[in-house]
């Protein structure tokens, strides 16, 4: 997520449009508009999902909060230096989700429905 070689790329197939984040030097490894929105601010076309409005260097980083240490980017960058801390964070996340399940009416909100 953190590289400035990514680059967007979209193309149509039988089923319609396929918008995703990717390298030319690995161009099976790929991200999605949804895990890249967590790192670079953006607004896809919501029929289309295609980014026009920015490049991987000109998106600006995601932030959500005053403080630079709560900022959605600030803990991508951290987790990018320290895969330890990662995985441990992680399975502390999963393992909550997989012992309390969701409720698919309170805990799954599409927001274009609004």
């Amino acid at each position: 997520m953190i590289n400035p070689d990514l680059k967007y790329y979209s193309h149509a197939n039988d089923n319609g449009m396929k918008c995703q984040w990717s390298t030319k030097k690995r161009p099976k490894r790929l991200m999605l508009n949804s895990d890249m929105s967590l790192y670079k601010e953006f607004h896809p076309d919501p029929v289309s999902g295609l980014v026009t409005e920015c490049s991987y260097d000109s998106c600006p980083r995601q932030t959500d909060s005053n403080s630079h240490e709560d900022q959605p980017a600030t803990h991508i960058e951290n987790y990018a230096k320290d895969e330890k801390t990662f995985k441990e964070d992680y399975a502390i996340a999963f393992t909550k989700i997989i012992n309390n399940g969701y409720n698919a009416d309170t805990d799954l909100v599409n927001p274009l429905s609004k």
